[in-house]
């Protein structure tokens, strides 16, 4: 029988607004109207969302849905009681707001009940708002132009080879300017981000690839996350919004980090029954992979993907025991990491072969045994620990696993009584 624990949680939340001109609404401005917050947070790359819900109260200035406009900028802080040196509480999240509703619906007792919400997306926004577009113009410079688009038209250096010099150069010559045009103009203190690349740099991209790319600049990192092999995605340090590139930190059988990932930047949290609601964990061999196939992907700039380079070695990976139980179940990745292009920029870049072997066998290691982790969602109270991207202990199952996604609720309730819920996401759980 386990032992009843009694914890006790005071959560609390904030939200302020800074709007154009260089308008503040504090945390005391928002808070008597504020009604529920939803935030969604993953590692897959999707964008991280906010859903804030406020009464329809009328100010001078109108209601919630008027005072705001798309881009105004928002923090959401949230604790189940601690707060920061500067006694404000946690961040959860940073972010911009896309569109502002004013809504009503007939209740039980049959009178309207007003409500605005806000609807809005992380540091995310700022990639994906951003578009690659060109238009061609129809002059004998039309052909050159679209094969080189990102260097001619955005300035990228075309000898970009690596992961994070890419990262750097989106940055430093679209996004960090764009933010700080974006500051003057309208007078909203949004801080710059920063990157977080541990991608080695022996994995060397071929930038040519994508030089006439066209879409958002979120997809353009999206592509060269290159899944299931790495992750990008966005988390909220005390400091400042962290863009995050790097190869999923997955663990073989034993428990032990697989190179080349390396441990994820927060270290385990406890999730315990005594904060738990509920739970949907279990085994399944929906994800069992038995084939590892890595090869590099040059299908838009050559036509086809290049066999010839990772066909020796270590490359294709098989697992027999798993054949014979589970039947012929490949994992084919084409990766945008593994490159027969290497240029003067990146002398430590790897040959492909040796590439394509090394991340063969990353996958072999750490998704050769699905049918041997649990995975599923847990249902628990609100806590700041919980983070996408970190390895959870659940000690009441003596499990651990690596936390995907979180959704959480925030209902407010008046001052004297919010409830804060999370759904985690959880998959990779072993014991």
């Amino acid at each position: 029988m386990r032992p009843i624990v009694v914890q006790s949680l005071r959560p609390q939340a904030t939200v302020e607004i800074w709007t154009g001109g260089g308008r503040r609404f504090s945390a005391a401005d928002t808070a008597a109207d504020l009604v529920t917050m939803q935030i969604h947070r993953s590692t897959d790359g999707s964008p991280g969302t906010f859903a804030l819900t406020l009464t329809a109260r009328q100010y001078r200035d109108g209601s919630w849905a008027e005072r705001v406009r798309p881009m105004d900028y928002v923090e959401i802080r949230a604790s189940n009681g601690a707060t920061q040196p500067d006694g404000r509480l946690p961040i959860r999240m940073r972010g911009f707001i896309t569109n502002a509703m004013q809504a009503f619906s007939i209740g039980a007792q049959g009178g309207p009940t007003r409500s605005v919400t806000l609807n809005g997306l992380d540091y995310t926004k700022i990639f994906g708002m951003n578009q690659v577009k060109y238009v061609w113009q129809t002059d004998p410079m039309a052909a050159l132009e679209q094969a080189w688009g990102l260097t001619l038209r955005y300035h990228i250096p075309p000898d970009v080879s690596t992961v994070r010099q890419m990262a750097e150069a989106v940055s430093s010559g679209l996004m960090r300017p764009f933010l700080a045009a974006f500051r003057q103009a309208t007078g909203i203190p949004a801080p710059d981000y920063r990157m977080d690349v541990t991608i080695p740099d022996r994995f060397g991209i071929p930038f040519l690839v994508v030089e006439p790319y066209t879409g958002s600049f979120w997809d353009l990192f999206r592509y060269f996350q290159s899944a299931p092999l790495g992750e990008c995605f966005v988390w909220d340090a005390p400091d400042a919004p962290v863009v995050t590139y790097r190869i999923a930190p997955f663990k073989d059988s034993a428990g032990n980090m697989v190179s080349p990932a390396v441990s994820p930047i927060l270290g385990p949290t406890d999730a315990r029954f005594a904060l738990a609601e509920g739970q949907d964990l279990g085994y399944s061999d929906n994800e069992v992979y038995n084939y590892f196939f890595v090869w590099s992907d040059l299908a838009p700039m050559v036509g086809f993907t290049q066999y010839a380079y990772v066909v020796r070695g270590k490359n294709p990976l098989v697992e027999k025991a798993s054949l014979l139980r589970f039947g012929f179940r490949p994992l084919l990745v084409d990766a945008p990491l593994v490159t027969p292009f290497t240029t003067g920029a990146n002398k430590r870049a790897q040959p492909p072969q040796e590439a394509a072997n090394e991340f063969a066998y990353y996958l072999e290691r750490t998704q050769g045994h699905n049918e041997t982790l649990a995975s599923g969602s847990l249902q628990a109270h609100g806590s700041e620990e919980f983070i996408p991207g970190r390895y959870v202990r659940i000690a009441d199952e003596g499990l651990t696993a690596y936390l995907q996604t979180v959704d959480e609720q925030f209902d407010f309730l008046g001052a004297g009584n919010p409830q804060w819920t999370a759904t985690l996401g959880l998959v990779r759980g072993q014991a």
